[in-house]
């Protein structure tokens, strides 16, 4: 009887434990960017994991939630390079795929510009940018 004790307890707090290494609140824009500039790839894998996983749980709000991918709304050789070697490492990252398409969002807008597509020169809307 005591050993089922001690291994029930065992168990619930093997399970409790890594729940409670769990951040509860989303990373901060500069946390994620530095994680960024150190090319911690799993660092940044890990913490966008963490903000889906908490919006899922109704402790985030959808706000957070896209506030956390505005370091890849920027036209910047290293942060391309820095999702292309993420995307290398995790082809099948939800997240990964999500940074890329906040690059070429940005990236197009910078190229196209604000007008309509009309206004736009014909080269901008044909041919993209040209790789960093």
């Amino acid at each position: 009887m005591f050993a089922r004790i001690l291994t029930a307890l065992y168990l619930s707090l093997a399970l409790v434990f890594p729940a409670l290494a769990e951040q509860d609140t989303p990373i901060s824009k500069p946390d994620l960017v530095n994680l960024i500039v150190a090319n911690d790839i799993d660092g940044v894998e890990s913490e966008l994991a963490n903000v889906h996983r908490l919006f899922l749980i109704d402790a985030a709000t959808a706000d957070q939630s896209r506030i956390v991918y505005e370091p890849f709304g920027v036209v910047n050789p290293k942060t391309s390079k820095f999702v292309e070697r993420w995307l290398a490492k995790h082809p099948g990252s939800p997240y990964a795929h999500a940074a890329q398409a906040w690059l070429y969002y940005k990236a197009a807008w910078t190229l196209r510009g604000t007008s309509l597509a009309c206004d736009t020169y014909p080269d901008a809307m044909r041919y993209g940018l040209p790789p960093a």
